[in-house]
């Protein structure tokens, strides 16, 4: 009885069977199993007679931490399965992530199988030295970094959960990945995910430069979130007028400069 058990001729493993031979009284057995389980046994039985026995319960430990995965908010981790569903963020961009608002990671070491390092000789435990160097982030267009948790970060039978990030570069294709550069186990990216710009805080305000005096130029005003993120569609201006100001001196003659009215419509 047990999950995923196979039975080999050799102790390579390459050729499955179902018969053994008995010689000398004995046959050995060559069994694999890429699940981690415990109280699993094995019956043998001679064919065509009722004879039979059971060996006593065996346990199969999981492997050695192969690699470092994480669940996203609204992802699911399934022992021996890994980490599958889509990204739920909460927040004002809901359900994509919110520059500069924190959200939580679960970490889960793993062997080879996706089994949980939860047990065993190698369970995965203590204090590890972890870098989130090759997460997809970047930096906010006002160089904000992004907040990763400190390290060393400590796990418990596996397991780091309820760890702290945040992301001010509003982008796609954005990942986190946790690497244990100590021990060493790679770590696995992330699901990709998208970060929006927070809510509306400053404008930017841009135009091409040299200008010639006495010819209408063109200025952009982009409204943009605390980390200088553009909200582009997201934008819902305020209706009036907006006021402007300038440092702009009176010519020779002393026209002064003319600057044109801002209006909500304006904003696309």
């Amino acid at each position: 009885t047990g999950t995923s058990v196979t039975f080999y001729t050799t102790s390579a493993c390459a050729t499955s069977t179902t018969q053994y031979t008995i010689s000398s009284g004995q046959a050995t057995m060559y069994i694999k199993t890429p699940k981690k389980q415990s109280g699993f046994t094995v019956t043998a039985t001679r064919n065509g007679f009722s004879e039979t026995g059971t060996s006593g319960a065996i346990t199969v430990d999981p492997g050695l931490a192969s690699a470092i995965l994480v669940k996203l908010p609204g992802q699911t981790f399934t022992d021996g399965t890994g980490v599958t569903g889509s990204t739920n963020f909460t927040g004002l961009r809901t359900p994509n992530a919110t520059a500069g608002t924190a959200f939580s990671i679960d970490l889960k070491a793993v062997d080879a199988n996706n089994n949980l390092v939860n047990s065993g000789p190698n369970n995965y435990t203590a204090g590890k030295t972890i870098s989130f160097a090759d997460s997809v982030a970047g930096n906010a267009p006002n160089s904000q970094a992004p907040s990763f948790p400190g390290s060393p970060v400590t796990f418990a039978n596996g397991e780091a959960n309820a760890l702290s990030v945040t992301y001010y570069n509003a982008a796609t294709g954005r990942t986190v990945e946790a690497d244990d550069t100590g021990t060493p186990v790679s770590g696995t990216a992330s699901t990709t995910f998208t970060v929006q710009a927070g809510s509306e805080n400053n404008y930017g305000v841009s135009a091409g430069t040299p200008q010639t005096a006495g010819v209408a130029f063109n200025v952009t005003v982009t409204a943009r979130d605390s980390w200088n993120n553009s909200l582009g569609s997201l934008y819902s201006a305020p209706a009036g007028t907006y006021i402007w100001t300038t440092t702009a001196g009176n010519a020779p003659d002393t026209t002064a400069p003319s600057i044109g009215t801002l209006i909500q419509g304006n904003f696309a």
